[in-house]
């Protein structure tokens, strides 16, 4: 891709040209992976530019273009991106157009280019007023947003509690309060606020009975569409549809099964569903029914055997889903009733914090921006916004939900369809429907783009075909003729196959200690294939050749090359330590085991003992760390004094029975504590760690353990941490300690302090979360 990105016009493809050059109509890109989105995004930008044209934009005009991206790390490189081709005009300029580019280079730092929140805050800055906000709000950082909220909700909790409220204490001793906490906070940050209020205004009956409504319309025909459908009942029904046996018992059960199946999906009443699959599931075997003899092609018996067997068994799992109980149902409505209201309360105090404090989190930037625009009262706002901008570009809409779309409808105002639009998304690279994502936003919005703005790209750059081949095999069959076929641009230069499967089987019904066994197996399989690449000399890797551009040479594989993919992080460290026993340098991609670290467990008693004298547990954790390094009888005799260890420790004179060496780190620690305490109100926290690592030589203790590098790496993220967290002043010691025990209590997706930058030649290791953008 980067030599078609470095090239001439002719040499793009009809696709990108396409896209690149489509005017006079909006137009939804479909972008498969691989084939050069973020190069069209560039050129297209660049596109409303050119020097000698006097209907293109001029330097100054550049805040007429708008380009939203997913992250902040794909703003950069589009930012990046568009000033290399500058830098790329400017060395075949003439003198006009040589200032022409420079004073666009110029202001490209200024430019447009943002992530949605990004632009959401410039714009809520830029009419503060109409939006009733204080012109300094702050943005809450994510660490913040979580401190804050959980504050709100325990004090919520407390309150409802101490009042001995009949619903919370009810549902408290149903879950445990910390279960309860749990699920008030789910609703609190997934639920949306009109959301809340609709399900609050209807009784539990009312609510019942709609979802009665909703299990009938369309839970129990997709119950019956997934069996009709399901690959074991297309394979009964073509064996059976080839194939006559003789045996009388037989031929009934084919006759029942040919007339029943096919007509499951259309089967619409819970009650006729389950007597149909009941007498699906009695036909659908061969026991009673004669043997293989009685089939004129004995193989087809065993295939309809095998498919009747896990006919059944989807029958078997799926069946008691059809058992709605509304008189049981009435308890969980009550249940959600009681919870949604001290969810809606937390919520409104919650969002009097933030404006106490005169500060939003995400969600408010979003939610804030929609409001100021689709306010009927902001009107004439709203058309001079839009007359504003020219092109709005919008990356990885697949990722959009609807506030999002709502935003982008509201900027384009008339011309949504007729040009003004440029967005780019990818349905089957859609993975934060956790986030709230809605990929049906996408596919709604294209299916309002005029045809000719409905364009793609299905021209891989990245891929040889054989991987290609492979990938649009198994995506066909899982998206059918939905499926857009990716087109390879190389030509294969590495030998077939090129597409390995390495099997760890641990039976039908694994434990959880077969699948540890397992995934061990499996680790070390993989670690080997990966050494045996990288000792061989086979011609592994095609890459561009620099001697000859345009060709492609084979080299053997590098670390680099590789990366290992996983749906969760979960077992990682089985594959690190195969990785280093087999001696293969890697890196670990995120990860969410941050705040399990022996490290941040120190830290965070320590920060609690010199912020309370009264947290003795803290003070023992901390006391015995590698901090002061003091022993468990050191602890005990400290402890023996009459007013308990935080005494015995300050006291003057340590017990005798202490050795003198522990005495004189007792005493050292005891003077470290001091300091610490008498400093903790006077600077920022980030300089109240650093003071203790200078005391305490505690960095330096972490360098001599087993990964010290990660260790210290991590030790440096918290203090990063710390800085971001008290940036504004809205924050103190205290909720630092309350965000770093709440996310140690919770373990939050947080990776490990990174020890070695990403594109190290070692092998990477990630989920398909964090590969999403990269060149996996």
């Amino acid at each position: 891709m980067s030599n078609a990105a470095a090239s001439p016009s002719d040499l793009w493809t009809n696709e990108q040209r396409q896209a690149i050059e489509t005017r006079d109509v909006s137009v939804s890109l479909s972008a498969g992976a691989g084939c050069g989105k973020t190069f069209v995004l560039t050129r297209r930008y660049l596109a409303y530019f050119s020097p000698h044209d006097p209907q293109a934009l001029r330097p100054d005009d550049l805040h007429h273009l708008v380009a939203i991206t997913f992250t902040e790390r794909a703003a950069r490189e589009m930012r990046d991106r568009i000033r290399r081709e500058c830098y790329e005009e400017l060395k075949r300029a003439d003198a006009v157009a040589a200032g022409y580019w420079s004073a666009i280079v110029r202001g490209l730092d200024s430019a447009r280019i943002s992530t949605i929140h990004s632009f959401c805050s410039s714009l809520l800055r830029s009419h503060a007023v109409e939006a009733g906000l204080d012109p300094q709000f702050e943005v809450l950082e994510q660490a913040q947003t979580e401190t804050l909220l959980s504050e709100v909700i325990d004090d919520e909790l407390r309150r409802l509690v101490a009042d001995r409220d009949a619903a919370t204490i009810e549902l408290a001793t149903r879950y445990d309060l910390h279960a309860l906490r749990d699920l008030v906070r789910t609703l609190v940050v997934e639920a949306r606020e009109d959301e809340l209020g609709c399900w609050r205004q209807i009784g539990p009956e009312e609510q019942v009975a709609r979802w009665q409504a909703l299990f009938e319309q369309r839970v129990a025909p997709a119950i019956a569409r997934h069996v009709a459908q399901s690959p074991a009942a297309v394979q009964v029904l073509q064996v059976l549809g080839e194939n006559v046996p003789d045996h009388p018992q037989m031929r009934l059960r084919r006759t029942v099964l040919l007339e029943k199946l096919p007509g499951l999906s259309g089967i619409d009443q819970p009650t006729t569903l389950a007597v149909e699959l009941q007498i699906v599931r009695d036909h659908a075997k061969v026991q009673g029914g004669g043997t293989a003899r009685n089939w004129q092609n004995p193989a087809a018996y065993v295939e309809f055997k095998e498919a009747a067997t896990e006919l059944r068994k989807t029958i078997d799992a799926i069946g008691p889903l059809l058992a709605f109980d509304p008189a049981a149902a009435i308890a969980a409505a009550t249940i959600g009733q009681q919870l949604l209201a001290i969810a809606a309360e937390a919520r409104r105090r919650y969002a009097e914090r933030k404006q106490a404090l005169a500060m939003l989190d995400f969600d408010d930037l979003l939610a804030r921006a929609r409001t100021l625009l689709v306010d009927p009262a902001n009107d004439d706002l709203r058309r001079r916004m839009s007359a504003q901008i020219q092109l709005l570009l919008v990356d990885e809409f697949q990722d959009t939900d609807r506030v999002q779309i709502e935003l982008v409808k509201a900027l384009c105002g008339e011309a949504v369809s007729s040009g003004k639009l440029f967005f780019v998304g990818d349905v089957k690279q859609s993975i934060y429907r956790f986030r709230g994502a809605d990929p049906d936003v996408f596919r709604r919005l294209r299916d309002e783009t005029p045809a000719p703005g409905q364009l793609s790209l299905t021209t891989n750059f990245r891929s040889q075909p054989a991987i290609l081949e492979f990938a649009n095999a198994l995506f066909w069959q899982e998206l059918g003729d939905d499926y857009e076929a990716l087109r390879p641009h190389r030509s294969q230069s590495t030998p077939r196959p090129a597409v390995e499967f390495l099997w760890a089987h641990a039976g039908d019904n694994p434990s959880r200690e077969d699948v540890r066994t397992m995934r061990r197996r499996e680790a070390e399989w993989i670690a080997l294939r990966i050494r045996a690449m990288l000792d061989g000399a086979a011609p592994l890797v095609g890459e561009n050749d620099s001697d000859d551009p345009g060709q492609e040479r084979t080299r053997p594989a590098k670390p680099g090359d590789c990366a290992i993919l996983f749906r969760a992080l979960s077992d990682v460290e089985l594959y690190e330590d195969a990785l280093r026993r087999h001696d293969i340098d890697y890196y670990l991609v995120g990860g969410h085991a941050f705040y399990a670290q022996q490290e941040i467990f120190d830290l965070l008693n320590l920060l609690r003992a010199v912020a309370s004298p009264s947290d003795g547990v803290s003070l023992a954790g901390v006391l015995r760390s590698a901090f002061f390094a003091l022993q468990d009888e050191t602890l005990f005799w400290l402890a023996q004094h009459r007013d308990g260890l935080t005494e015995g420790l300050f006291a003057d004179d340590p017990p005798p029975q202490i050795p003198s060496q522990q005495r004189a780190q007792a005493v050292r620690a005891a003077e470290t504590l001091r300091v610490l305490r008498d400093s903790k109100d006077r600077v920022r926290i980030c300089e109240l760690i650093e003071l203790a690592m200078t005391l305490t030589g505690y960095d330096a203790t972490l360098l001599a353990e087993f990964l010290g590098e990660r260790k210290l790496a991590n030790l440096r993220k918290v203090i990063e941490q710390a800085r971001g967290f008290e940036r504004d002043g809205a924050f103190d010691l205290a909720d630092f300690i309350a965000e770093l025990t709440e996310f140690v209590a919770r373990q939050p997706k947080e990776p490990l302090a990174a020890t070695l930058s990403e594109d190290t030649d070692v092998v990477r290791l990630m989920t398909i979360h964090q590969a999403k953008g990269l060149e996996f």
